[in-house]
This record gives C-alpha cells, structure tokens and sequence, in this order.
C-alpha cells in the first residue's frame, strides 16, 4: 500500500500539486492531465523506490485493462512536460523489467514550513527572547526599587485623624478643647502622627476611606462632649479608616481641665499601644 504524502510536493526546482495536477517553477507553471497527474502521484508517492508497471496499473487504472504502450505514453508525456519547467536531469528514471522511479530528491511543502518555523524559532530563541527576558529582569528590579524606597520614605509612625468634637451644649467648646489635648497627647507619642489641620480641611467628603489611602492613615478619633449643669463627661471612639468601623469606645466622666488632660493622655498612650 502507498504510503499518503501531503498534496503539495516541491522537487527539482518544481511545486507539485498531485491533487490538482497543476505543476509550478519559478518561471512558470502548467497543469497535467488527470491521467499524468496520478501516475506522477504514484511515483511521488513511492519516490524514492521504484514502483513497478504493475503498481502503477493497480493504482491508476484499477479494474481496466490497459496496455504497456499507455503507461510508455503517459510517462513519455510527464518527461517531456516537466522537462520544459527545470534543468534537473531525469526525473522520471526507466528501470528496465521492473517500472519507473522519481529520481531527484522529495522536499514536502509541511517540511519546509516547518523548518521555517524552526528558523523562526531559532531566531526567536537568539534574539528577541533575550531582549525580553531582560527587560523582564530591568522591570523586576525597577519595581523592587520603588518599593524599597517606599517602604523606607513611609512613616514608621502609626497616622491618625483627629475629627471636630462635638459639644452638647454651644457654650462648652470653649472650656473643653478636646482636640487640642489630644493632638498634644499624640505629639508626645514616637509612635503615632498627626494629621495637620490643613489636611484634614482640604477634603470635605467621607474622610475614611480618602485619608487612608491619600495618607496611609490607620486610626481616626472622634469624641463628644456632654455638658450640663450636674454632669459633665467625655466619650472617645477610635474608628479603623479601612473600614469605618468603631472598633473601641471609653465615656469618663470629666469635672476640671486637669482631668480632661489626663483622660486624653491615657486614651492616646491606649492607641499607641495597638
């Protein structure tokens, strides 16, 4: 049995289409007869073995009869064909008693698309996978880069917002600066930062999720302030700028500035401990 064998054949300088029958060079091309194109394939197809008169009759002409004059023929046409399209002498090789031969050397079209694919690859492979992989490494180190000097120009010190206090009664924010003992409580602190005023009024939306992000801020304060004839008292709430959420709450109860001081100092140092 023949061995199958793509349509598209290249041999001698020749393309070959043992399909179609059409046969092209580089300087011109023509179509063979349906009859020629399968005897050609037969020996293409066999090539570089002999295929014998036999083999070609069975493969050609199955089920008829024909005569070895026919065969001489179409042979004798193929050669005189192909002649005209390459300089390459014989092709088609009489081996006496036995059949014919393809002689010059079969090359498949897939064949030479794959090693243009392996040139590709190979030039692939030495230049520009190369350059690639180093503008990888170039990348890699740039980023590292920037992230070291993010980490150490960063503060260390933990970032806090320190909100308005809110007052009861009208007359009370001047005799309870709440904000003004804390901001010199976290001052006092290594480890925490305040945010300036300036800041903190440049931005009028929701504050939490825009000073974290623009600031690095971990911890706002709020605190209220509940004044009346009989009582006096001071809540702090410390509110995590990631999710807006109260995660710690104190009320004391307040009666002098001293005190406000000490409550204020102590909430702060709690904060800085965190």
């Amino acid at each position: 049995m023949s061995k199958e064998h793509p349509h598209h054949t290249s041999s001698a300088g020749l393309t070959i289409n043992t399909q179609t029958g059409e046969v092209i060079s580089d300087t011109a091309k023509l179509r063979l007869s349906p009859v020629n194109t399968r005897v050609l394939k037969e020996l293409l197809q066999q090539a570089p073995n002999t295929v014998s008169r036999q083999q070609l009759f069975d493969g050609v002409w199955p089920n008829q009869e024909i005569s070895d004059d026919a065969l001489t023929r179409c042979i004798s046409d193929l050669r005189a064909q192909l002649k005209s399209l390459t300089i390459t002498t014989p092709l088609i090789e009489t081996i006496p008693k036995i059949g014919y031969r393809w002689q010059p050397k079969l090359n498949s079209k897939n064949t030479t698309h794959k090693k243009t694919d392996h040139k590709n690859t190979s030039f692939w492979s030495q230049n520009l996978r190369p350059v690639l992989m180093a503008v990888t490494v170039f990348l890699l180190l740039l980023w590292s880069m920037l992230g070291w000097l993010y980490f150490w120009s960063k503060p260390n010190a933990t970032s806090v917002v320190v909100l308005p206090t809110e007052h009861s009664l009208p007359n009370a924010k001047a005799h309870w600066d709440v904000a003004a003992c804390i901001k010199r409580a976290i001052l006092s602190q290594a480890d925490l930062q305040y945010l300036s005023a300036i800041a903190l009024d440049a931005y009028s939306g929701n504050p939490f999720p825009y000073y974290n992000h623009e600031y690095g801020v971990r911890w706002i304060m709020t605190s209220q302030v509940r004044a009346t004839k009989e009582k006096k008292s001071i809540t702090f709430n410390l509110v995590d700028a990631k999710t807006a959420l109260v995660t710690y709450s104190e009320q004391h109860p307040v009666d002098a500035a001293d005190e406000l001081k000490l409550v204020c100092q102590n909430f702060v140092a709690f904060v800085a401990s965190l």
